[in-house]
């Protein structure tokens, strides 16, 4: 849907794109694709649609103008955009995340994430992706630079289907599942920001006040009874 709620893009087929009126239900403009369409989004701007496609490759479609971007390989199961719409990541089912440069269709970078990658997902300034992996961890990546952050493990289950960013940046909300059980989980977002101030108020968490004769020996004298 577009932001202002105005227009909806729903797959019509395997290669065409519907824009229609949220109100109406009529299609105003019908987007023809070069490829067996996988996934698709629509940009913040409401003006950029981009789908992903059976056979790895990204199409672009600005008003009436596409691009065809990327190479032939495993297909793009998920799509999303940052906040700002200058940027957009793509997980494929070869466990890639690319990120690409919303206005030119350049890939910015691409890391190898995790085998069999769920939907990713911006942290909200931009800096930060977070997805979600079938070995039951979430994995927190750097979006300018690909650098792992952190890895998180989701508590007692085998698959982590989604993760997103609060709107505050502050935590991860992953949706997991074992067998025909499902849960939601909150995990801190802090450990993948390493500053000093967050790795002592970690600390401070951690650490019972006051610390025992035994504590004191282990925390401060570096003892490893």
């Amino acid at each position: 849907m577009s932001p202002d709620g105005s227009r909806v893009a729903d797959q019509a087929g395997a290669f065409a794109i519907q824009i229609r009126s949220a109100g109406t239900g009529r299609v105003l403009r019908t987007l023809d694709a070069a490829r067996p369409i996988n996934v698709l989004a629509v940009g913040p701007n409401g003006r950029q649609v981009i789908a992903g496609d059976t056979y790895g490759q990204v199409e672009v479609w600005n008003g009436t103008a596409n691009l065809l971007l990327g190479s032939p390989g495993p297909p793009v199961l998920d799509i999303a955009y940052d906040q700002s719409g200058r940027a957009f990541v793509t997980a494929s089912a070869g466990g890639i995340l690319t990120v690409w440069d919303a206005a030119d269709g350049r890939a910015l970078i691409s890391v190898n994430a995790c085998q069999s990658p769920g939907t990713p997902s911006f942290s909200p300034d931009g800096s930060k992706i977070v997805v979600a992996c079938g070995d039951g961890t979430v994995r927190v990546f750097q979006a300018a630079t690909g650098q792992l952050l952190v890895s998180l493990s989701a508590a007692g289950v085998g698959v982590v289907s989604a993760a997103a960013f609060s709107p505050d940046g502050r935590s991860i909300v992953a949706a997991t599942n074992a067998g025909e059980t499902g849960y939601v989980q909150v995990l801190s977002a802090e450990l993948a920001t390493p500053s000093l101030a967050v790795l002592e108020r970690i600390a401070e968490q951690r650490v019972p006040q006051p610390l025992t004769p035994s504590q004191q020996q282990q925390y401060l004298n570096g003892a490893d009874g």
